[in-house]
């Protein structure tokens, strides 16, 4: 990763709460109360002082990423940009979006909304999204309950649970570990028959019927799965013509539009559940 630009603004702090990017794919709470050891990759921060609250957003745009950390100083924060590449020798652009308010609710709103009405970021706000239906109830997600050992029983077992507790949950996800997969490398558009013994149709009926679930998702990841496709496999075998190979030899969907849309297409169609229940 290559840092382009590091400055430093100065804060009178209380207490904060920033969003730490502690992995490639996670996000988390930090929270201290001072700015002396913040750690990289904060994606967002929220700054208590006697008077004010203060957020912090930093931005992204097509030329750089913004991070802001520590800077050794408990009440100075770095802003650093990366261009996350070499050989860039001019960049330009908002690098962060600064507000303030009188509670942080507001002091996040006001970041955000600046941030569109000036066209430094193109996200619509929370109240111009349209949100699925179903988020407009309780559901649970498989990944933190059971990982990739996820299977028809243990999540029968957990809905068994929350209708015994009155827990109305209308959505489920069925999270990583459905999926046939070898060392991490996607083998099938199929589901693991194993941990799935009477597929994804008949146990998405039967969590519909038993237990009031409205709508099932299924996970998956972009590149396929985690180390993309296995060579050789019933995937690779079938959609070889709509995959490419990486310079580090991972194989993944290909990035032309008409190969990736018809590698996509055919998997969520296999996967829709008004074509699977």
């Amino acid at each position: 990763m290559h840092f382009d630009i590091k400055t430093f603004v100065h804060f009178d702090v209380d207490i904060y709460i920033g969003q730490e990017q502690y992995s490639p794919f996670w996000s988390r709470p930090y929270f201290a109360d001072d700015l002396c050891n913040l750690p990289m990759e904060i994606q967002s921060l929220i700054i208590k002082t006697d008077s004010k609250y203060i957020c912090v957003l930093p931005i992204t745009n097509k030329s750089f990423k913004t991070g802001i950390c520590g800077s050794g100083n408990r009440k100075e924060l770095e802003i650093y940009l990366s261009t996350l590449c070499g050989g860039i020798i001019e960049i330009s652009g908002t690098v962060a979006v600064i507000s303030t308010a009188d509670d942080p609710y507001s002091a996040v709103k006001k970041a955000y909304k600046t941030a569109v009405d000036e066209g430094i970021i193109n996200t619509p706000l929370k109240e111009n999204k349209e949100y699925p239906n179903a988020l407009n109830y309780l559901g649970w997600c498989s990944w933190n309950a059971c990982y990739h050992d996820v299977n028809e029983q243990i999540i029968c077992d957990k809905l068994e649970e929350f209708k015994a507790k009155n827990v109305p949950i209308k959505w489920i996800i069925i999270d990583d570990g459905w999926s046939q997969f070898d060392g991490f490398k996607l083998k099938s558009f199929k589901e693991d028959l194993g941990k799935f013994p009477s597929g994804l149709k008949c146990f998405i009926e039967k969590i519909k019927k038993n237990y009031n679930v409205e709508s099932v998702g299924i996970w998956h990841a972009f590149t396929g799965y985690w180390y993309g496709f296995l060579e050789g496999s019933e995937i690779y075998n079938q959609q070889k013509d709509n995959l490419i190979t990486t310079n580090s030899g991972w194989i993944i969907p290909g990035t032309k539009y008409d190969n990736f849309y018809d590698f996509f297409n055919r998997w969520h169609t296999y996967l829709s559940v008004k074509q699977r229940s």
